[in-house]
This record gives structure tokens, sequence and C-alpha cells, in this order.
């Protein structure tokens, strides 16, 4: 009983050093080395003017609606 317990334990560890190994050997991911970059259009295609902030960074502009009111019984 504890040999096939011992031989799962080590199996399950073997098996997780593996995948680790291999992760490692491949290397980082496209998406790991550089942001996409992505425009924001409508159908019409109006594109969304993004605002410098910092180097390489920009902002979307944001608007403020006044909250709405809701209706009190009196």
């Amino acid at each position: 009983m504890v040999d096939r317990y011992t031989k799962g334990a080590l199996t399950a560890i073997a098996l997780s050093l593996s995948i680790i190994a291999v992760q490692n050997a491949v290397g980082t991911s496209a998406a790991q080395q550089t942001p996409m970059k992505v425009q924001i259009c409508d159908d019409l295609l109006h594109c969304v003017q993004l605002t410098p902030v910092a180097h390489d960074r920009y902002a979307l502009p944001t608007f403020s609606t006044p909250a709405a009111r809701l209706l009190q019984s009196k």
C-alpha cells in the first residue's frame, strides 16, 4: 500500500518537473514579448484619438455624465 502511494507521489512530482522544464526550454511566448497596439473605431471608421500621457503610454478619453435622478413617491 505504501509502495503504491510512494510511486504515485513520485510520478506526480516527476511529471510536474518535466512540464516546468519544457516550459522553460520553449521560452517566452509572443504575447509576453511586446504589447499589441489596437485602435478603437466604430462602423463608420471614426476612431478614438489617444492622448499621450507618458513615454510610450496613452490614455483613452473619458466622459462624465450626470447621475440619473430617481423618481420618489411622496
